[in-house]
């Protein structure tokens, strides 16, 4: 009995570790889902704004006289890209309000799935998230412009192909034993990556973000929106700002983005390091995609910022809350 007693005690702190790593698993699934879910509820959400149901949304107007919400995805795109984009739009427009409602209804759908529903009807809410996600990236974000110059504050790589990834990532680890190491090394994987190449997209002379004009061009265009005049001044500020400090601003944005990559390489997250990327992910998500337009009433979804902020606070959950060694920090 002595012999058992010794061997229960010394085993026992391993498998409190053990316990621990895996409710920090399923903490991190959980928040991933739970995070995409209300990603996807939003995007239902305002797909029922009025102007879904207009031309204004999906008709393919002459660029000269204005652009539609599609249309505008396809610009600076590659033929065969915006021929995939038209043809998506021309099917749209064929029964404009009957598509509209049935996608807007379908997005809420996968939402509460992924959210509310039992593992089953997870499991189908995260495919039919892949398969719808895979269909508005390619026919309605226009590849989330990957082959024609898009960038981080563009929406790089696109907010769908991000949900379909998400998707992905859950389906592969989220209803499996002892796949935290892999759910953790994937989303590190993923966001390093991600850091790495709008890093290279930044700094590169084909993309022109060393010239005035093109560094201001987001700012300026998202000051432009409809929108609360208190959200949109200081980013016309800033706007103007870069004009007479274009090196120095790209500089500081390229090397905050290399740091972002790194410190997710190399796991160096804490209080500070994380406070600056909450700061940085918030100032762009705010200054270089204006929320998502979700505020004027022409957003679709919250963009591709928000996806990389909760891969990162996954990870971030991992990190503090789900390691082995019982240790936890105040995080």
């Amino acid at each position: 009995m002595a012999f058992d007693t010794v061997l229960s005690g010394r085993f026992q702190p391993d498998k409190l570790a053990h316990a621990k790593v895996r409710k920090g698993s399923n903490r991190v699934a959980a928040l991933l889902r739970w995070g995409i879910g209300l990603f996807w509820i939003l995007a239902g959400i305002l797909q029922f704004q009025p102007l879904m149901f207009t031309p204004d949304f999906y008709e393919w107007y002459p660029p000269s006289i204005m652009e539609s919400t599609i249309q505008s995805t396809a610009d600076g795109q590659p033929h065969l890209v915006v021929t995939l984009v038209h043809f998506g739009s021309s099917v749209w427009a064929t029964h404009p309000i009957l598509f509209n409602v049935l996608a807007a209804t379908l997005q809420l759908c996968i939402g509460l799935a992924m959210i509310f529903g039992p593992t089953r009807i997870i499991r189908i809410g995260l495919w039919v998230s892949v398969i719808w996600g895979a269909l508005v990236w390619l026919m309605g974000e226009a590849f989330g412009g990957v082959f024609g110059g898009s960038s981080y504050f563009d929406g790089f790589p696109g907010a769908a192909l991000l949900y379909v990834i998400s998707a992905f990532l859950l389906l592969a680890f989220a209803f499996r034993e002892n796949s935290f190491l892999a759910l953790r090394t994937s989303l590190r994987y993923l966001v390093t990556a991600y850091w790495f190449v709008v890093a290279f997209l930044q700094v590169i002379p084909s993309s022109g973000f060393w010239d005035p004009s093109t560094l201001m061009a987001p700012f300026a265009n998202e000051a432009a929106q409809p929108g609360p005049a208190f959200l949109a001044r200081p980013v016309e500020w800033f706007a103007l700002f870069t004009q007479s400090n274009t090196g120095a601003i790209n500089a500081v944005m390229i090397l905050l983005m290399v740091i972002m990559a790194f410190l997710t390489l190399l796991d160096l997250w804490n209080k500070a390091t994380i406070t600056i990327a909450v700061a940085w992910l918030l100032w762009s998500w705010w200054f270089g995609q204006g929320f998502g337009a979700i505020f004027t009433g022409s957003g679709t979804d919250p963009n591709s910022i928000p996806v990389i902020a909760l891969w990162m606070l996954c990870l971030w959950g991992v990190r503090f809350r789900g390691r082995p060694g019982g240790h936890h920090s105040g995080v």
